[in-house]
């Protein structure tokens, strides 16, 4: 038999909050310094400002996709879900 679910205490809430925050800056910042090398690959002008599209339309994912991830997080649970979010 399985032991019964541990409370997780503050220390340990904080410390995760600011793990999956981070990754989410995480992610715009691993893209920004390859700009650079992503413009002549698209085939855009140095000057052009179209490529930095790719951060507004990820910020506005991660703001949409919360309406999405609460309902199944309800229904699914918070680990599962948390955890195919970090695979995808």
């Amino acid at each position: 038999m399985s032991e019964p679910l541990r409370r997780m205490s503050e220390r340990e809430f904080v410390l995760l909050m600011g793990v999956l925050t981070a990754l989410s800056a995480m992610a715009i910042d691993i893209t920004l310094p390859a700009f650079a090398e992503m413009r002549p690959a698209f085939g855009l002008d140095d000057d052009s400002t179209r490529l930095s599209l790719t951060v507004t339309l990820f910020l506005m994912g991660a703001g949409v996709g919360h309406l999405f991830y609460g309902p199944i997080a309800d229904a699914a649970g918070r680990k599962p879900t948390l955890a195919g979010g970090l695979l995808m």
